[in-house]
Formats: C-alpha cells, sequence, structure tokens
C-alpha cells in the first residue's frame, strides 16, 4: 500500500473526530510505512483534497469521508460546542466562562449559534476564531495592580451541558452586566429587550447580592448604571435598589 493509502486506513478508523495538527501527525506516525518524524504536511493536503480531511480552522480538522457532503450549517451544528469546549480547555483549562449576550441567550433556552461569543478567561483578551467563521470575543478581568480577578468572577457562574459537553456560564445578572458593557450600537434594542424579558420574568429572584460584589471589586459601574436607567423604565422599585448599590459600592454617571 502506498503512505497515502495506508493513512486513508488509519483515517477511516477515526471517522467523525476533531484532530489538531499534533493529534493528526501522531496518528500518521503509528501508521505502518510511515516513518516517526517524517514530514506529513503533503499527506495532509492531499487527505483534505480528497475529502478525509475536513478543516475547521488553521491545524483543525474533522475526519471524514469524500462521501459526506457537510455544509457548514451541518457542521457548526454537530461540532461547534466540542470545538469551543477542547478550544477553551486547551488555552484556560477551567478558568473561564462563557459571558454576555450568549450566556443570557442559553438562559432563555436560546442555543442558537452566534457568530461571536464572549468568553472570559484570565489571561487573554482579543479575538479568537472557534470554527468556520464564528469567533469568540476574549475578556479578562483584572484589579489596579494588574493581578487577574478570574477567580472573583468564576463564582458568578454555573455549569450547564451544552451540546453533551459541560461550560460555566455566567449567572444571569453577570452576563446582563457584561452585555451592557460589549453591546454594538446594532444589538443594542435587541440586547435591551432581552434585559427586559429576563428581568421581568425573575424579578423575585434577581441577585443584588451579585451586583454588589461586582461593584466592590470595581467592576462594570457604568454597566450597573445604565441597567439603573432601562429598570427605571418598567420598576421604579428595582431600579433605586440598583441606585443605593451603587451609591454605596461605586458612583452615579450623573
Amino acid at each position: 500500500m502506498s503512505k497515502l493509502e495506508l493513512s486513508i486506513d488509519v483515517l477511516e478508523k477515526n471517522l467523525g473526530k476533531i484532530l489538531n495538527q499534533d493529534q493528526l501527525y501522531s496518528l500518521l506516525d503509528h501508521s505502518d510505512g510511515l516513518k516517526k518524524g517524517e514530514k506529513k504536511y503533503k499527506i495532509v493536503y492531499y487527505l483534505r483534497l480528497r475529502g478525509y480531511l475536513f478543516p475547521l480552522k488553521r491545524n483543525l480538522f474533522l475526519v471524514t469521508s469524500p462521501e459526506k457532503k457537510w455544509t457548514e450549517d451541518q457542521i457548526l451544528s454537530l461540532y461547534y460546542w466540542e470545538v469551543l469546549a477542547k478550544m477553551g480547555k486547551d488555552l484556560w483549562g477551567n478558568k473561564w466562562y462563557i459571558g454576555g449576550l450568549k450566556a443570557l441567550e442559553i438562559r432563555l433556552g436560546d442555543y442558537d449559534i452566534r457568530d461571536e461569543i464572549l468568553l472570559v478567561n484570565g489571561e487573554a483578551q482579543g479575538v479568537e476564531l472557534v470554527m468556520l467563521d464564528k469567533i469568540a470575543q476574549l475578556k479578562s478581568y483584572n484589579n489596579k495592580k494588574k493581578k487577574s480577578l478570574i477567580s472573583d468572577f468564576l463564582k458568578y457562574g454555573d455549569r450547564v451541558e451544552i451540546g453533551g459537553k459541560k461550560f460555566l456560564l455566567a449567572k444571569p445578572e453577570l452576563a446582563i452586566l457584561e452585555m451592557l458593557y460589549n453591546s454594538s450600537a446594532l444589538l443594542k434594542s435587541y440586547s435591551d429587550e432581552l434585559i427586559k424579558k429576563r428581568m421581568k420574568k425573575n424579578k423575585k429572584n434577581f441577585d443584588f447580592e451579585l451586583i454588589e460584589g461586582v461593584l466592590k471589586l470595581g467592576k462594570h459601574n457604568s454597566s450597573v448604571n445604565k441597567l439603573m436607567d432601562l429598570v427605571m423604565t418598567f420598576d421604579q422599585e428595582m431600579a433605586e435598589k440598583l441606585k443605593t448599590l451603587i451609591k454605596r459600592f461605586g458612583y452615579l454617571l450623573y
């Protein structure tokens, strides 16, 4: 058998698996007839060309077969959450969580995959490609001495299962503050309506202690001010409670 045929034989035993480049090369190293340490980029190229590897992003592949004609929607539906879980674990271990808009949407039963998702961690800010054209906005919290506050924020999350994987998800109140801080102009109306929906639905269980804790950490003062203004349009009593917290642990913006 040729080296390519040997490689195909190995891959066919791993259909449906997601492999990064190191895992793929290690797998090919165990193919009879392939020398350990031999350059494999040409073999990987031909495997991609012949439909045995579907590239999800740089150096990450789905093992598939030429007979299977995938659409991007099918790939996302089946593998997005698995790839996201793997990415988070590889980058930050267990010190990260899903925050912002997607966290609140999930709390309200919406698991649709957005173009971007907020991942809060203890190290990085910026943008990271998840897979295909889906990205993650990365956020980290630090105190005035530039020390990470991730441990303080992890306690404001709950473990939930999505797509067969466990994720730490920001509690609704924290997700709301992150939405108000990060919300784009295009999503503002949608975000505001989502926040109103959640707060009206769970008024009795709103976690004012979480808001207090975040303010004590010196974070999201502007978001709590925005939340107070938003809540004032439908529940003055709640707005006054938020105002009291702002006066005690933060500062009013006007």
